[in-house]
């Protein structure tokens, strides 16, 4: 802290104060200080604030002390040097402070008394060294006595003096090192003598009540008599003033405590505000890191996106540039040519070859005298700068950088899985967007489509579109024959256009509904029925569990031959489930009490064994089965099957070598539960030719049906529906699945639900036929084939028939 000069309010009961200075207490030291010369008060002077300096360094301070002007400042009104309260300077008016100059006294006293012993201790000593006195007669010389009636310090010569002088010599001296303060100190408050020239040797003891000033008692006769003035001794009212002083120094005490409060209050915001400040600092430095953080990812996706339109526009102009320095050269190649013949050649020559170059300069003006030489890029990056800081913390984002829309890099949202209905309203989306495939939001851009069917050159239908002013458009198709159509989209920008290939889309028949059975097939050899498939000749192939063969009916439902027996040799079953058609029109069995698949003939002969197990036990190894239940082939004659107990699908080739296997057991995707029927889905891609292959599969225990896609080298799930339950939708222990080849639907069958339910190929359920309250139309429905275009058959499996049902458009 700053010192400060000691105020009369602070000063403590005289023989208290003298104890403490006995016993060399510095911080009681400190009080007696000067706070302008750091040093023991000389004839120390209180303002009217209550703080006391040195008079000496009063008159310097007011003399040296510079002004400031614009504070008010001047000679005559400075303000204190501890507290800068304003007052007018005037030494010389001052009042002797005499408490704080009696009690530099005795410390001066105390320090001359602790001298011998501090001496004494030697040079290594921590006390502070001693303080020679100076006579108070002579004031140069070092005192060595003190008068106990005078209380003067008395150097040799004055002591003499005062010995022999007749108004003192009665005075009792003692030497200063014979004095001990802790026994019996001597009182140093002298009485203050009048400062009126001619009064000096006159005490000061009177007090005038009306001028309220203290006076000697020739001043009392000469300038305060009269009854005017009230004069008594100082001594005989002094109580009166004492308890008045009591009273407000209680009244100041209180005043005193409420700064302490005040002090304490202020420590202890201090101590919390440095905490916050700290706290707050953190969190500052934390919220930076956090924006820097943000805008430094900010800053490197704008950069990529800087880079990616930059590389996109170089890659497509230096693709163009190569074409174009090929026409160049081609186009350089012809005209050099006719030069030198025109130049070179004799007229015989040139009659030659006029022809044939007269074709050629003609046909190179045709192919490429239209080609595109406009660059398909520019060299514009657009930026947007976020308009300030407040706008950044708003957007998030400090900016944007795009290109100019591009014709080529549009998108047709959700083709992959629209379902196309002859006669009936299908919309699409198309998204404009820039260079690297960002979404634009501006809808300068015109775009038009067009619908065709695969085969035919007319009519080319058009469709309506309509611009939604955000970017995309609504295409809306609406095909009026069924089949394979292509759809074809541009866009222009600008007035540069840009088509794509042809889409592939395939238009269903309108939405069909199973009437009632038509035919039931039923034969005395027939006892089970469980799988079954359809010939390319319309031959109905059932396979039996309990017979342990198969029947081949011809379509109107005739029994026509029993395929093989009970056993576990060629042409031998044990528990047949599945079965499926080859290419070949051979049929695949998936044998549940064999773990095998076996491939025969219609006319009945043996073809091969799928499957590395044992024969009549299972496995678990790749190529081994463990009760397989369902079996596909595709178009390629690859087969997949169902390996039930081992959670699994796997996949041959049709010479039996084994290819792949995919599943485990589990309820999430890529996992099954007792997979038991499969068909397989072959879709035309949207772009390109081939065929997108989907693998159905119906999980009995997970009530489920699940979606298979190769994709990166493994079939992978894309989709799954279901869940068990009785409502429309749920499925309870599906069994047998097939995608209709007629309408695109899945339709699967419901063990314990009696019947059968049909699905989109996404999974949103259209309809249902059986009854789930009784057996009316099914018992065990267990698969499902169609049979022609307009008819489904199901086996009944304790019923032990099969089941025929048509479809209607709807």
């Amino acid at each position: 802290g700053v010192s400060r000069g000691l105020t009369l309010a602070e000063t403590r009961p005289h023989r208290y104060r003298c104890s403490k200075m006995a016993s060399g207490n510095s911080a009681f030291r400190d009080e007696l200080t000067c706070f302008i010369c750091k040093d023991l008060f000389k004839e120390p002077k209180t303002l009217p604030c209550l703080h006391t300096f040195c008079v000496v360094c009063l008159d310097e301070y007011a003399q040296k002390r510079p002004l400031d002007r614009e504070q008010g400042d001047s000679r005559d009104n400075l303000p204190c040097p501890s507290c800068k309260k304003k007052f007018a300077l005037s030494p010389e008016e001052l009042p002797i402070n005499f408490v704080l100059r009696n009690l530099v006294n005795h410390l001066k006293l105390s320090d001359a008394n602790t001298g011998a012993s501090s001496a004494a201790q030697g040079p290594d000593s921590d006390e502070e060294p001693s303080r020679k006195m100076t006579c108070s007669q002579c004031e140069k010389a070092t005192a060595i006595t003190i008068c106990r009636k005078c209380r003067d310090w008395l150097c040799p010569v004055c002591t003499d003096n005062h010995k022999r002088t007749v108004k003192t010599k009665a005075h009792s001296l003692e030497e200063i090192s014979e004095q001990s303060p802790l026994e019996d100190p001597i009182d140093m408050r002298k009485s203050p003598y009048c400062d009126i020239s001619g009064h000096e040797d006159k005490k000061i003891d009177m007090y005038c009540k009306r001028c309220d000033k203290v006076l000697c008692l020739s001043c009392a006769v000469t300038e305060h008599n009269g009854d005017a003035h009230d004069i008594v001794m100082a001594s005989k009212i002094v109580g009166d003033y004492k308890e008045k002083l009591r009273r407000l120094t209680e009244v100041t005490r209180e005043v005193q405590q409420k700064s302490r409060q005040g002090i304490a209050v202020i420590d202890q915001t201090l101590a919390s505000l440095e905490e916050t400040e700290q706290v707050r600092a953190r969190e500052v430095l934390e919220e930076y890191g956090r924006l820097k953080e943000e805008l430094d990812r900010q800053r490197d996706r704008l950069l990529r996106k800087v880079k990616q339109i930059s590389e996109r526009k170089k890659a497509r102009l230096n693709e163009q540039r190569e074409e174009l320095t090929r026409v160049e050269d081609t186009l350089q190649k012809g005209i050099q040519l006719a030069d030198d013949i025109r130049e070179n050649c004799i007229p015989v020559e040139i009659m030659y070859f006029q022809s044939q170059m007269e074709a050629r300069l003609q046909e190179l003006c045709r192919e490429y005298g239209d080609y595109p030489y406009k660059p398909k890029a520019n060299d514009i990056i657009g930026f947007v700068k976020s308009d300030g800081l407040e706008r950044i913390k708003k957007s998030n984002t400090i900016g944007s950088v795009a290109a100019e829309p591009d014709p080529s890099s549009f998108t047709v949202d959700g083709i992959e899985n629209a379902h196309f209905i002859e006669g009936k309203q299908s919309k699409l989306m198309v998204t404009c967007r820039d260079i690297i495939g960002n979404k634009l939001n501006e809808h300068r851009d015109e775009v038009s489509a067009t619908l065709q069917r695969v085969g035919q050159e007319n009519p080319i239908i058009p469709c309506e579109v309509r611009n939604n002013r955000n970017g995309t458009y609504t295409v809306a198709i609406q095909p009026q024959t069924r089949g394979p159509h292509r759809l074809t989209v541009s866009v222009n920008v600008s007035g540069e256009s840009s088509e794509r290939p042809p889409y592939n889309i395939m238009v269903s028949p309108p939405q069909r509904k199973i009437t009632e059975a038509t035919n039931v097939i039923r034969d005395d050899n027939m006892k089970n029925p469980l799988g079954i498939t359809v010939t390319r000749d319309e031959l109905i192939v059932v396979s039996d569990i309990t017979a342990h063969c198969l029947f081949v009916f011809d379509r109107g439902g005739n029994y026509l031959r029993p395929i093989g027996k009970q056993g576990n040799g060629e042409l031998e079953f044990e528990a047949p489930r599945g079965i499926a058609c080859t290419p070949a029109d051979n049929i695949i069995v998936a044998e549940k009490g064999n773990h095998r698949l076996q491939e025969v003939t219609l006319e009945g002969g043996f073809v091969r064994f799928f499957g590395a197990n044992e024969v009549g036990k299972c496995g678990s190894e790749v190529g081994n089965f463990h009760c397989p239940s369902g079996v596909a082939v595709n178009s390629e004659g690859f087969v997949f099957a169902t390996d039930s107990m081992n959670q699994r699908i796997q996949c041959f080739k049709s010479d039996g070598t084994f290819v792949a296997v995919f599943g485990k057991w589990g309820s999430g995707l890529n996992s099954l539960n007792v997979p038991y029927g499969i068909s397989i889905y072959s879709q035309p891609l949207v772009l390109g030719e081939g065929n997108r292959e989907l693998l159905f599969v119906s999980e009995r225990e997970g009530n489920r049906v699940q979606c298979f896609e190769m994709r990166g080298g493994a079939y992978k799930s894309v989709a799954m529906f279901g869940s068990k339950g009785q409502d429309r939708g749920h499925l309870n222990e599906p069994v047998g699945v097939l995608v209709d080849s007629n309408t695109g639907y899945l339709l699967v069958t419901e063990l314990k639900s009696h019947q059968v339910s049909v699905f989109t190929r996404s999974g949103e359920f259209v309809y249902s036929f059986g009854d789930r309250q009784a057996h009316a139309q099914f018992r065990t429905p267990m698969s499902v084939a169609t049979l022609g275009d307009s008819h489904i058959i199901v086996t009944d499996c304790k019923s032990g028939c099969l089941k025929i049902f048509r479809s209607l458009d709807i």
